[in-house]
C-alpha cells in the first residue's frame, strides 16, 4: 500500500481517488508521519454490502456489531443497578446505625 500524507492527498485528492477507482489502487494516510487511515476500493472496505449504496443504511457486519454493543452495555447497566441498590441499602443502614 503507497503512504501518502494528509497534505499530498489535499493537493491531489482527484488524482489518487481516480487511481482507486480504476486502478484499485490503496493509500495509506499518514499525519506528520503517522498511520491514521486508509483508502481502499469501496468493494475492500470492512463493511461494504453489495448493491447501491444508501445514505444511513448499515451492513449486517455494522447492525451485527451494533447488536452485540448494545447487549454489553445493557449488561453493564444491570450490573450496575444492583450496585447502586446495594450501595443505597449501605448507606441507609449505616445512617440507621449512626441514629
Amino acid at each position: 500500500m503507497t503512504e501518502i500524507s494528509v497534505q499530498e492527498l489535499r493537493t491531489r485528492t482527484a488524482e489518487v481517488v481516480q487511481s482507486v477507482r480504476a486502478r484499485a489502487a490503496r493509500y495509506i494516510i499518514t499525519y506528520r508521519g503517522k498511520p491514521v487511515a486508509q483508502l481502499v476500493p469501496l468493494e475492500e472496505a470492512r463493511f461494504f454490502r453489495p448493491g447501491p449504496f444508501r445514505a444511513g443504511e448499515a451492513s449486517l457486519d455494522q447492525q451485527e456489531h451494533a447488536a452485540h454493543a448494545l447487549a454489553e452495555i445493557q449488561a453493564i447497566r444491570h450490573k450496575l443497578s444492583g450496585w447502586l441498590a446495594d450501595l443505597t441499602q449501605s448507606v441507609v443502614a449505616s445512617h440507621q446505625e449512626e441514629g
